[in-house]
């Protein structure tokens, strides 16, 4: 059970859930009220009822569908987010196309992650898939309920370092929007290759990929193995494989077991990263739940390398960064535009 979000005594987490099949809603409503701190407080069976029993029931946490009669869920998370800050979570159907950007025009519009519902319909409460679905409710439900400028460390990341040719960027929830965030206020290409190890389903990898390169100056793809390090790109690690880095500079993807029950995890990159490049690596750790990324942050900074997470007032969900926070591994903690600056200055891009 997430930390984040689990206090003594609290009162169930209320969640609305939207979806125009029934069958699908009661499976969802099985799934989420399995371990009693989660209660299903309403059903909408498109995006219209939804727009109306989240204005109606202030939920904590909305579970949205994608494709719906009328109203679809990309509309209504937009009409929703306009008026509230209660967090979505889209739960959509594997039938979606791979490349499909939909699910993260959703995260455009204002909702935080994206789930991929059982093909099947059953009951199963006690699923991989349901602990997984009650694991991001639970964090989302911890978000703080405002934002807060956090204070942080400050100050020129670059003085006395060279240049960093190699960045690694490590989110999970709330992580695709950081993202987009910051390649947008990155503005130019960079003179270093960025690294990108979010926490995202093999169903959505593509269309994230593909949503990413409309914001981003640089090209975005999924990294294969044998890919080189180029200036002015960033490469996604692929689900289901752990990306390091050869001796010659190049990509190498390996399917050893996961960590923290990830993979690809950012602890191993990033520790990867530190042995090969020392100080002429950077990393930072985003918005996400759990710890992975401390770690290998710290390994970084260990070796003289520029490090930093975001900070809880821009976050989604305040858990890897806590950690990396909590473990020293981070030199400066700062908002998402703000670390996408200091991070160009690492970088050695002319300001």
């Amino acid at each position: 059970m997430n930390r984040d979000a689990e206090q003594p005594g609290a009162a169930p987490i209320r969640v609305l859930v939207a979806d125009d099949s029934p069958a699908y809603r009661g499976m969802l409503r099985v799934m989420l009220e399995a371990d009693g701190d989660i209660v299903v407080a309403g059903e909408a069976g498109d995006g219209q009822e939804a727009v109306k029993l989240a204005a109606a029931l202030g939920p904590a946490v909305i579970t949205m569908d994608l494709e719906m009669p009328g109203m679809d869920g990309v509309e209504a998370t937009r009409r929703i987010a306009a008026t509230s800050r209660c967090p979505i979570l889209i739960v959509t159907s594997p039938l979606v196309k791979q490349r499909s950007t939909l699910p993260f025009r959703a995260i455009e519009a204002g909702a935080l992650e994206v789930f991929l519902k059982p093909l099947r319909i059953t009951g199963e409460a006690g699923s991989d898939a349901a602990d997984n679905l009650r694991a991001r409710v639970r964090a989302l439900a911890g978000r703080p309920p405002a934002p807060r400028r956090a204070a942080g460390a400050r100050g020129t990341p670059t003085r006395g370092r060279s240049p960093a040719r190699v960045a690694v960027l490590a989110a999970s929830t709330g992580g695709p929007v950081a993202l987009q965030r910051l390649f947008a206020a990155l503005g130019a290409p960079q003179p270093g290759c960025i690294v990108v190890v979010q926490h995202i389903g093999a169903e959505f990898q593509e269309g994230l990929v593909q949503w990413w390169s409309e914001a981003c100056a640089m090209p975005v793809r999924l990294a294969s193995a044998g890919d080189r390090l180029l200036p002015g790109t960033v490469l996604v690690a692929p689900s289901e494989r752990h990306l390091i880095f050869g001796l010659s500079e190049t990509v190498l993807l390996e399917d050893g077991p996961r960590v923290h029950g990830c993979k690809p995890a950012a602890d191993v990159t990033m520790e990867s990263a530190a042995a090969l490049f020392g100080a002429t690596c950077a990393g930072a750790v985003l918005t996400g739940m759990g710890a992975d990324g401390a770690r290998g942050l710290l390994a970084i900074r260990d070796r003289g390398g520029w490090t930093a997470a975001q900070d809880e007032a821009s976050c989604a969900v305040y858990g890897m960064p806590r950690e990396a926070a909590r473990l020293g591994a981070a030199e400066v903690i700062l908002p998402i535009d703000e670390l996408a600056r200091c991070l160009a200055k690492a970088m050695g891009a002319s300001q």
